[in-house]
């Protein structure tokens, strides 16, 4: 899971850091699909104050799948300085 608009000093770490996608895609187009077909993220000012959970946005993946579904649809978080 990447993190976007992370400011400068802060580090921030999301629980689970990866997630699980699921997909259809045509038989013909099977093999051709690769994990880095895909990347999802977190968005740092996205944060509300007094929520520890960030909403996973899908940020890229193949045309030819469709009914993508991800294993969280939100993940906790922490910062560190």
């Amino acid at each position: 899971v990447e993190v976007q608009n992370l400011p400068s000093g802060l580090n921030l770490k999301t629980f689970p850091d990866k997630i699980s996608i699921k997909y259809q895609v045509a038989f013909n187009d099977y093999g051709k699909i690769s994990p880095s077909d895909f990347s999802v993220a977190v968005d740092y000012s996205k944060i509300e104050e007094g929520s520890n959970k960030l909403k996973v946005i899908l940020l890229k993946s193949p045309l030819n799948v469709r009914a993508i579904k991800l294993s969280n649809e939100k993940v906790e978080y922490i910062i560190r300085k």
